[in-house]
């Protein structure tokens, strides 16, 4: 259906730190409940638009249409779980029998060379 070109290596490497930076200087910055509300609405609008999503793992990896519909769902399922528990899980948990220990989740952004 379409074509698109090669990318050497160091485009893709450029492209992967240019999605580090912004997570580091836009994404890290925002509090946990508006990155929440919008991993919501992401959920939302696979949602609504889960016919035209669906129909993109059939045509491009001749995945079975139910099983696309399936994978569309799961997705949404999955942004609507870490909207709804992603805040309690960034929260410092103690360490048991460590009156002075927590431990502390912190995501570390998009996988890049760093």
């Amino acid at each position: 259906m379409k074509e698109f070109p090669l990318q050497s290596d160091d485009q893709v490497f450029a492209a992967l730190d240019a999605a580090h930076r912004r997570y580091h200087e836009d994404w890290k910055q925002r509090p946990v409940a508006e990155r929440a509300r919008i991993v919501a609405r992401a959920a939302k609008i696979l949602r609504e638009k889960r016919d035209e999503y669906a129909t993109l793992p059939t045509l491009e990896m001749g995945k079975v249409t139910r099983f696309s519909y399936l994978e569309v769902d799961l997705v949404a399922d999955i942004l609507d779980y870490y909207a709804q528990n992603g805040e309690a899980f960034l929260k410092a948990q103690p360490v048991p029998g460590e009156p002075d220990a927590t431990i502390l989740a912190e995501p570390i952004g998009v996988g890049s060379r760093h």
